[in-house]
């Protein structure tokens, strides 16, 4: 690989086909937007978003979506389900209806888990934070979505970022046209 950034090209070259009984699947439900940290533990923990196949793909995820946690002893899997980490929740609260794109960091000794989400009946989506002590939890989410002025709606949202070292504190973004604009080195 060339430089400090490799090519496409080059990364194409390092992939190669998927393990068999590699990753993470349930039956019955479309799984996606996984994020991954290797725990204190040693074992690495999924957090993904999961809506029932019945609900449709993708339209399902608007209603249905939640977050769940798996757990493996490879990066590479296979990973299995250990629980929902935010479902649903009474209406009226800003992700009552579903939780959707996690992405999970260590901020000093505490997990944070960023995600979208919308209250029941709405197709207005927000971003929130949930945090807690370890991968396992408890997690306590947040009443009011996080206010990071990147605009009213975050249905383009991909994912959330945060900074990494502890000298930087937290720094959130919102990647409302994957691609553009991307935030480097985070």
């Amino acid at each position: 690989m060339s430089g400090s950034r490799p090519s496409a090209e080059d990364l194409h070259s390092l992939l190669g086909p998927a393990q068999r009984d590699s990753g993470f699947k349930m039956e019955g439900w479309h799984i996606w937007c996984g994020s991954v940290l290797r725990g204190e533990d040693g074992r690495y923990h999924l957090f993904a978003s999961r809506w029932p196949q019945a609900t449709g793909f993708p339209e399902g995820y608007r209603q249905y979506s939640e977050i769940v946690r798996a757990v493996a002893e490879n990066p590479m899997g296979p990973y299995r389900f250990k629980e929902v980490v935010i479902g649903k929740r009474p209406g009226g609260k800003w992700d009552s209806a579903m939780a959707h794109n996690p992405a999970i960091y260590r901020v000093g000794n505490r997990f944070v888990l960023y995600y979208i989400g919308a209250d029941e009946g709405s197709t207005y989506r927000q971003i929130g934070v949930a945090t807690a002590p370890s991968p396992e939890g408890p997690w306590a989410r947040r009443d009011e979505a996080l206010d990071l002025g990147v605009g009213d709606d975050a249905n383009n949202t991909h994912a959330t970022r945060v900074g990494r070292h502890a000298g930087r504190g937290l720094r959130g973004r919102s990647e409302a046209n994957m691609g553009k604009d991307r935030p480097r080195g985070i």
